[in-house]
């Protein structure tokens, strides 16, 4: 997964979007001695998206799946 990455937005309603994943990310923050602290289970972190699509394109239920570059 990198920025720019095709990602298919699956619907409840059946249609299918395609867009791009802007950015993601997990939220940490840097103690003093610049180590960086992550609250939360770090073999399940929650990871944080930005797409290319406004929201009214993705109803409560969506899927989002990244579509494979050699597909």
């Amino acid at each position: 997964m990198m920025q720019g990455s095709s990602i298919e937005l699956r619907r409840p309603d059946g249609s299918r979007l395609m867009t791009r994943l802007v950015t993601y990310g997990i939220s940490t923050w840097r103690q003093e001695d610049g180590s960086l602290l992550y609250h939360g289970d770090p073999a399940d972190p929650e990871v944080k998206l930005t797409i290319a699509a406004a929201l009214h394109d993705v109803p409560a239920g969506t899927q989002l799946w990244l579509v494979d570059a050699d597909s």
